[in-house]
């Protein structure tokens, strides 16, 4: 598995859209929740299969920032849990 499959990138997301619903899935977070954490609303941008709603620079970051941290903090947990389970 390669990191881009995991982790967001704010470039592949300012130039595919479409990939926005994929890590928010990653992330496990819902429209809802990215629009009240980021003050985004994701719904149109991740629609837009021809990329008439561009998504700046700001907005990207702020995304990318969002999603990786939510995804790196289920990969701590469940490295977390893994290890206690060994230990046990």
């Amino acid at each position: 598995m390669q990191l881009i499959q995991v982790f967001c990138h704010p470039r592949l997301i300012r130039e595919h859209s479409s990939v926005l619903a994929y890590y928010r899935n990653i992330a496990v977070l819902s429209q809802k929740a990215v629009k009240y954490l980021a003050a985004i609303d994701v719904n149109r941008i991740e629609l837009d299969q021809e990329n008439k709603y561009p998504l700046g620079e700001d907005k990207a970051l702020t995304l990318y920032r969002l999603f990786n941290e939510h995804i790196l903090l289920i990969i701590d947990s469940s490295i977390e849990s893994l290890t206690v389970r060994i230990q046990v």
